[in-house]
């Protein structure tokens, strides 16, 4: 015979909080976007596989809240949470996700200087060894192959 007041409140409040998970989603997806230069095919995809993923969380969510049946105020619910997690810890959490994201970029950028620094001096000194040996063989080469008689102008 319908459903009791606390049992509607109570999904409410899964529902927002559900909402309020999916835009702490939303924003680690934002804040990955950082990272890679934006494509038109890369947002795309990105933004599809979010809609899906949240459309699909969503469903299941909506399941086990109120069993299948779907009511206004689930989705009213869940776009007051998203939208509370958006315009309160949303641009903190964007901040500094942003900020630990370019801290290991530049840390791993130093890991690899570190790393292949010597590597590389390592190829630059076996270039300067082996380049007057090469030059040397290069020109016994040059001196060496002839032309065919038949190219030649005179007989």
């Amino acid at each position: 015979m319908g459903i009791s007041v606390e049992l509607q409140l109570e999904g409410l409040l899964y529902a927002c909080g559900l909402g309020f998970w999916l835009g702490l989603y939303y924003e680690i997806f934002r804040t990955v976007r950082l990272l890679m230069p934006p494509t038109a095919k890369s947002c795309f995809f990105q933004d599809v596989f979010f809609c899906l993923s949240a459309a699909l969380c969503t469903f299941f969510c909506f399941l086990a809240i109120a069993d299948g049946q779907l009511y206004l105020y689930l989705f009213v619910g869940e776009i007051t949470g998203f939208f509370a997690f958006y315009c309160t810890l949303g641009r903190m959490f964007h901040t500094v996700l942003a900020a630990l994201l370019r801290w290991i970029a530049a840390s791993l950028k130093t890991l690899w200087r570190w790393i292949s620094r010597p590597l590389f001096s390592g190829l630059q000194f076996l270039k300067r060894a082996l380049c007057k040996p090469l030059r040397f063989l290069r020109e016994k080469a040059q001196k060496n192959l002839k032309k065919p008689s038949f190219f030649r102008k005179s007989p």
